[in-house]
């Protein structure tokens, strides 16, 4: 099953390039021309929790859209957000292959 690993940390890369375009590259950049970057960098982490609709996981996916909101902000770019997001799905992924086997 370790033989399949790398497949399956692929199909994991197109969710958090799109999630990352949606809540750092346009609802950060639409907030922070109104509330500035300390704000808009909460609200779109909030919100990126919040749309994963889990409960039990909020605080874990709002610290990761904190820090992917931060990382966009400080580099001016969406692509340290999407390298912190894929980052964090490939670990989950590769922990779940190693306990499931």
């Amino acid at each position: 099953m370790l033989i399949l690993a790398p497949c399956n940390l692929l199909r994991e890369l197109p969710l958090p390039v799109a999630e990352e375009l949606l809540f750092r590259g346009f609802l950060l950049t639409a907030l922070r021309q109104r509330l500035g970057s300390v704000d808009s960098v909460a609200v779109s982490g909030a919100l990126f929790a919040l749309m994963h609709l889990s409960v039990e996981q909020f605080f874990q996916f709002a610290l990761l859209g904190f820090a992917c909101g931060a990382a966009c902000v400080a580099a001016d770019s969406v692509l340290p957000a999407v390298v912190l997001h894929a980052g964090y799905n490939f670990a989950a992924v590769a922990l779940a292959l190693k306990v499931g086997s």
